[in-house]
């Protein structure tokens, strides 16, 4: 039998996922956050806007799973991240695979990640907490 449910998708944007996440990462010094295409970006962006609101200077990036073809062929896209304090981020981390390619590919442009945050953990802190971060 099918139930309608009566919980329906946000008809108006929010900023609750980055308020929280903000203050479960506030003992954490950074400047740009970011993570894998999709499932980062709406987190990043919640974080960034109530960041913005408190006068906090963010930069958001998003990480593509392959680089471009063409144009610059670039592999992180938005402002670069060499020499910043990286907060890598998702929405939902089961096994921390996307997250830790987000991780990857801002050592591999310079940056420094100084943690990883999802809204749901499924399981994927443990890879974090095993490297140390």
């Amino acid at each position: 039998m099918f139930h309608d449910s009566p919980l329906k998708p946000f008809h108006r944007p929010t900023g609750y996922p980055g308020y929280f996440l903000r203050k479960l990462t506030s003992h954490l010094e950074f400047n740009a956050i970011g993570g894998l295409t999709m499932g980062a970006e709406p987190v990043a962006f919640s974080m960034f806007s109530h960041s913005s609101a408190k006068n906090k200077e963010l930069t958001v990036f998003s990480v593509r799973k392959t680089p471009k073809e063409h144009g610059l062929r670039r592999l992180i896209e938005g402002p670069s991240v060499t020499d910043k304090q990286v907060l890598v981020v998702e929405g939902v981390s089961t096994t921390g695979a996307s997250a830790l390619k987000a991780v990857e590919a801002v050592e591999a442009a310079g940056g420094l990640v100084v943690g990883v945050a999802a809204i749901i953990d499924r399981g994927g802190s443990s890879l974090f907490s095993e490297k140390g971060i």
